[in-house]
């Protein structure tokens, strides 16, 4: 979950791959032998053409069920090194605020972490990176 200096969050729409049209934090596929913050530095990268610092975990880690299969879920907030981004993944992207994000299509496996952001003050997430 990237945060920026206005503790807004960027989210992007998935275009024409499975779920195209919901909205989503960016993020990715765990590679073999890969941990997962190491994973989320990479996908950031890779999705937004920018370098992240890892802050904590959003919510413990957790298990979605969709017809096609299972996926594990990890979430941690981050915040971009660069001021610069291009998203080259989504049909398009928003910076919003906590209070803006209902206002969204979300992908069902994120409604979990929705709920839980509730419980974070955003001015004091930190970033030891």
């Amino acid at each position: 979950m990237i945060l920026n200096e206005k503790k807004q969050m960027l989210i992007g729409k998935r275009r024409s791959k499975s779920l195209a049209g919901y909205w989503e934090f960016p993020g990715g596929k765990v590679e073999k032998n890969e941990e997962v913050k190491q994973a989320l530095k990479r996908e950031v990268t890779e999705e937004i053409g920018a370098e992240a610092a890892i802050g904590p975990m959003v919510v413990p880690a957790y298990t979605y069920q969709y017809e096609f299969g299972n996926v594990k879920l990890h979430f941690y907030f981050a915040q971009l090194k660069d001021k610069m981004i291009s998203p080259k993944i989504y049909e398009e992207y928003a910076w919003l605020s906590f209070s803006q994000l209902a206002s969204k299509k979300w992908l069902p496996a994120n409604q979990k972490v929705l709920n839980g952001l509730n419980q974070w003050d955003l001015n004091k997430v930190e970033f030891n990176e």
